[in-house]
């Protein structure tokens, strides 16, 4: 039988099993350390990434990636974007062909420059959606109103993804531009970080206003150039 398989079990990763067993569906994480998979079948807790929060007891987890991902109908990556590439090299090999997998890691891999999905995609041969959004694990986790982006090409394909992750607390926006989603989700942080570096050196508003403005456009030029 086919279930849903989440590939991460750090505070994110964690944080979207738990909507989904909630939600009913058959659940499977892989953590990478024994540990984690162990505390999480037995307590339903992941102390190291997500204390203080109960888990679905239907949430199942497991350190073998053959395990994690072998009988999956869909697949959502929530590794580190610098670790994607040898995980998803890992996990390949036993994906269903016609699995579905979900790209919910921000970021741009050092090496290549390379998205996450142009990693899944190129590693793994399969179609690849990407979840995205302004959003925090331990808000999720408690159930505050939190929107994202669902953004996959195949229109059918993101309708049913948005009816998988959508709650009434998260709510699932869909796009067909999975690039512009990506980007966006990734180069925000480094706005973020001068944004921040402004308001540490006293600046002001205006300054901060001036340098969240430029970078939008910034971002908006490189979206259109890709």
């Amino acid at each position: 039988m086919s279930y849903i398989s989440v590939i991460g079990a750090g505070a994110w990763g964690t944080t979207l099993a738990g909507l989904l067993a909630g939600k009913g569906y058959d659940t499977v994480i892989w953590a990478i350390e024994d540990d984690v998979a162990s505390e999480i079948n037995v307590s339903g807790k992941n102390s190291v990434y997500l204390p203080d929060v109960e888990l679905p007891k239907s949430l199942r987890a497991t350190s073998n990636i053959a395990e994690a991902v072998s009988k999956a109908r869909f697949i959502l990556n929530v590794v580190p974007t610098q670790h994607t590439r040898s995980v998803m090299e890992q996990a390949s090999p036993h994906m269903d062909k016609d699995v579905v997998v979900v790209s919910a890691s921000k970021g741009i891999e050092n090496s290549t420059y390379q998205t996450v999905s142009s990693i899944i995609q190129n590693v793994t041969g399969k179609t690849v959606a990407v979840l995205s959004g302004p959003s925090f694990a331990a808000e999720v986790t408690k159930h505050l109103p939190t929107a994202v982006t669902l953004a996959s090409e195949d229109y059918t394909t993101g309708l049913m993804l948005q009816e998988i992750f959508n709650t009434d607390y998260f709510r699932v926006y869909t796009h067909h531009d999975t690039l512009g989603v990506e980007l966006g989700g990734a180069l925000k942080n480094v706005m973020a970080v001068a944004s921040g570096i402004s308001e540490g050196l006293g600046l002001g508003n205006s300054a901060r206003s001036a340098l969240i403005t430029r970078s939008l456009a910034e971002m908006s030029r490189r979206g259109n150039c890709m």
